[in-house]
């Protein structure tokens, strides 16, 4: 091609410092941003309004013992997400290093 460079000239690693780069990022945003729900359902307060209502106290702690078994598997999932999305971000991040340094030892060589 010409002196003005072209698609011939394009080196491969920067489009793949730029894929890794720009995947680690969405996956940190992911976990940061993505809505999802955690559940602390268990307070004092829904003890006080249940023996309000004359609920046996033995039903009281049976309801919450549910409650806290449901809470703990929906929040384990939600972690497990968020902690799966961080591990991609950190692997894109760790696969940024060689392409970086081909980028690199590419341009001083053509420099």
């Amino acid at each position: 091609m010409d002196a003005g460079g072209g698609i011939e000239e394009f080196p491969i690693s920067l489009v793949v410092v730029s894929l890794t780069f720009l995947g680690s990022v969405g996956f940190a945003m992911a976990a940061m941003m993505l809505w999802q729900d955690c559940n602390f359902d268990l307070s004092p307060r829904f003890m006080k309004y249940r023996a309000l209502e004359e609920v046996l106290e033995d039903e009281i702690y049976w309801e919450m013992a549910l409650l806290a078994e449901d809470s703990f598997d929906k929040n384990e999932n939600t972690l497990l997400r968020t902690q799966n999305l961080l591990y991609l971000s950190a692997v894109l991040g760790v696969m940024q290093i060689i392409p970086w340094m081909l980028f690199i030892w590419q341009s001083s060589v053509a420099g």
